[in-house]
C-alpha cells in the first residue's frame, strides 16, 4: 500500500470518527437541554469513536522506527549531570512545609 494511499484512509477513518465524536456530543447536548440523562448509546458512540480514532491515527502514521541506543559525541557524564537534580532529591520546593515542625 503506497503511503500516499494509506494517509487517505488513515485521514477518512479519523474524519469519519470525529463525526461520531460530534455527534455523541450533540445527542448529549440534546438530553441535557431536555433534563433527562445522557444516554447509554451516545456513551457507546463516543467510545466507539474513540476506538476508531485510534485505528485511523494507527493507519494514518507511518510505521514505527527502530528505537537504538544513542550514539552521538555527546560524553556521557555530560548526559548524567543533565539529568540530576538536586532539588528534586533534597525536597526543596512548596512542599517541604508539609514537613517541617515549624508550620
Amino acid at each position: 500500500m503506497s503511503v500516499d494511499l494509506r494517509r487517505r484512509i488513515g485521514g477518512t477513518i479519523i474524519l469519519l470518527s470525529f463525526l461520531f465524536l460530534l455527534h455523541a456530543g450533540w445527542r448529549v447536548l440534546g438530553s441535557k437541554s431536555s433534563g433527562s440523562e445522557i444516554p447509554l448509546s451516545a456513551v457507546l458512540e463516543c467510545l466507539f469513536g474513540m476506538v476508531v480514532t485510534l485505528v485511523g491515527s494507527m493507519v494514518y502514521i507511518d510505521d514505527f522506527e527502530k528505537l537504538e541506543e544513542d550514539k552521538s559525541d555527546t560524553p556521557r557524564w555530560y548526559m548524567e549531570r543533565l539529568v540530576y537534580r538536586p532539588d528534586f532529591a533534597a525536597y526543596r520546593h512548596r512542599g517541604q512545609a508539609l514537613f517541617s515542625k515549624n508550620f
